[in-house]
């Protein structure tokens, strides 16, 4: 007759069970998929709640561990309460934050205000999405010109 197994091994058992599912856990967050055209939107404070402030877009995203994305084809855009675009920034690649709401990049960077009068290029740069702020740290690149009527775009 065989003899049932004892607590220790029975114990043993259940934790390299569980050991292993935490494993598989773990590799599927890391690996949960990309996300296709990926969007994050914010909005103003009531009683503006409707109105778009900010909006980073990519063509896709891939979720990383702490709520870090790394999205690659940028474009962040932010937004006065009338609708007029700010400013918008292209990229090719930058990692978001989604608990400290920031998107930064060491790669190239281009960004352009609203009504096309100042484009500043450089390498680098850190967006803060509770504040618009944006700094793009390195090899900054400015042109100024005059702007166009027909350049100011909303988002609308």
């Amino acid at each position: 007759m065989k003899r049932p197994a004892t607590f220790p091994t029975t114990a043993l058992g259940v934790v390299l069970m569980l050991l292993t599912a935490v494993a598989v856990l773990q590799g599927q967050m890391l690996n949960f998929g990309r996300v296709k055209d990926f969007s994050v939107p914010d909005y103003f404070d009531p009683p503006n709640q409707n109105q778009l402030k900010s909006r980073l877009s990519g063509k896709e995203a891939e979720p990383q561990r702490g709520g870090l994305f790394v999205i690659k084809g940028i474009k962040l855009e932010s937004f006065r309460l009338d609708g007029f675009c700010e400013f918008r920034i292209t990229a090719p690649a930058c990692t978001y934050d989604t608990q400290r709401r920031t998107a930064y990049s060491a790669s190239e960077v281009h960004l352009e205000s609203g009504d096309g009068s100042l484009v500043v290029e450089g390498r680098g740069f850190l967006w803060q999405q509770t504040n618009s702020l944006i700094i793009i740290s390195n090899d900054q690149r400015t042109v100024i010109r005059p702007p166009t009527p027909t350049g100011a775009k909303t988002n609308r």
